[in-house]
C-alpha cells in the first residue's frame, strides 16, 4: 500500500480509470477488489486481458504475413516491369473511357498481377 501512496495523481487516475473500465466489463472484479485490494484487482485485470492481447498479436502477425505475401506477389508480377505496366495502364484507361466503369476497367488489370510472365 505504500507504493500507492507514492504514486502521483496522474498514475492514480489512470489506474482508477482502468479498474473502472475493467469493472464495467467484468463485474467480478469488484469482488476481487473488495477482498484482495487494489494490487490483486489490477493483477487479475492484467491476467484477464492477457489472452485478448495474445489473440490480437496473433491476428496482427497474420495480417503482416498476408501483406508481405501480397507485396512479394506485386513486386514479382509481370506488371512490375515498365513495358507491361504501360500497356496494361493504357488499355485500362481506354476501357474506362469506353465503358465508364472503373470496376470493369480494373478487372482487365487484375489478371496481369496474377500471371507471372513477360511478353
Amino acid at each position: 500500500m505504500n507504493r500507492w501512496k507514492d504514486l502521483n495523481f496522474l498514475y492514480k487516475v489512470i489506474i482508477g480509470a482502468l479498474l473502472l473500465a475493467g469493472a464495467f466489463i467484468m463485474p467480478e472484479l469488484m469482488f476481487v477488489l473488495d477482498i484482495g485490494g487494489l494490487e490483486m484487482a489490477f493483477g487479475f485485470l492484467v491476467l484477464y486481458y492477457k489472452s485478448i492481447l495474445t489473440w490480437f498479436e496473433h491476428k496482427l502477425d497474420s495480417i503482416r504475413s498476408i501483406l508481405n505475401t501480397v507485396f512479394d506477389v506485386l513486386i514479382n508480377s509481370s506488371v512490375a516491369t515498365p513495358k507491361t505496366f504501360s500497356v496494361h495502364a493504357v488499355y485500362c484507361v481506354l476501357v474506362l473511357f469506353g465503358s465508364g466503369s472503373l470496376l470493369f476497367s480494373m478487372s482487365f488489370f487484375c489478371h496481369g498481377i496474377l500471371i507471372k510472365g513477360v511478353y
